[in-house]
């Protein structure tokens, strides 16, 4: 029976983690004994809730056993006693050492269970993207430059670089395991120097295809129809092979260049 408690409760606080954007990256970042105790926090509290309510039901029901008791023996109506030993009996009935009442413990549990993912799903858009900040210094960025619509940087694991726009929808779904940017140029870095040889120029194919929709390598002129067109480019990147990500202004960068054009980094269109 303690094994089942047990198996309980894990499986009612992995299905919370699992379905809160923000839990699931807690979770995902633990390891070992610190996962099962995260899920074991979440599993226990509702098994909790779920005995508070049963006992709450348990209390009413006897009341109301004995105040129908009551008024039957007051107006000696017949019938009670075959009433009550039938709820006696039904209460009493076990299958393996498994109860009536511990059939309604778990069917109550996971009632709460279910309660509280709607009642966190529910929440605004940004509420929920205020709790994954908390979780993740990578994401508090991605969802800053996605807000804002700000370029950022990213540059993989594999010395790949991309500088481009987040898609800020991929938010309004629980995958956040993979970014989704809409790349302007991308390259790599040097295997020597780690400087960024940009290779392809992503604006001047956009440009070639929707006409000039930047305006000083700005990227607050774009319209939502402007991203719309600007989708069907959009790269997905597993967050787990970003090796950083930064803030990129497309303004000061190529000014600089403009000054200094030793120091150009490659920049083709391809």
């Amino acid at each position: 029976m303690a094994i089942l408690l047990v198996l309980l409760i894990l499986v009612l606080g992995y299905r919370y983690t699992n379905a809160i954007p923000a839990e699931k990256i807690a979770l995902k970042r633990s390891s070992g004994w610190e996962a099962y105790v995260r899920m074991g926090s979440h599993g226990i509290r509702f098994v909790w809730n779920a005995i508070f309510v049963y006992a709450i039901i348990v209390v009413c029901t006897v009341i109301s056993i004995y105040f129908i008791a009551l008024i039957s023996h007051i107006f000696n109506i017949d019938g009670y006693s075959e009433y009550l030993k039938y709820i006696i009996v039904l209460s009493t009935i076990k299958s393996h050492d498994i109860g009536l009442h511990d059939v309604m413990i778990t069917l109550l549990a996971f009632a709460s269970c279910s309660a509280s993912i709607r009642e966190e799903n529910n929440k605004s858009p940004e509420e929920q993207r205020k709790e994954i900040r908390k979780q993740d210094a990578i994401l508090n960025i991605i969802i800053d430059a996605a807000e804002q619509l700000h370029p950022v940087k990213i540059s993989l694991k594999s010395r790949k670089v991309y500088i481009g726009l987040i898609q800020a929808e991929q938010f309004e779904r629980p995958d956040l395991d993979n970014v989704t940017t809409i790349p302007f140029y991308s390259g790599h870095r040097d295997k020597d120097t780690l400087n960024i040889i940009f290779d392809s120029n992503y604006i001047k194919v956009y440009e070639k295809h929707y006409g000039e929709i930047f305006s000083n390598d700005s990227t607050n002129s774009l319209s939502p129809e402007d991203m719309q067109k600007l989708e069907e480019f959009r790269i997905v990147i597993r967050l787990s092979e970003i090796e950083s990500i930064s803030f990129f202004d497309l303004a000061y960068y190529f000014d600089d260049f403009a000054e200094k054009p030793q120091n150009i980094l490659h920049i083709e269109a391809q």
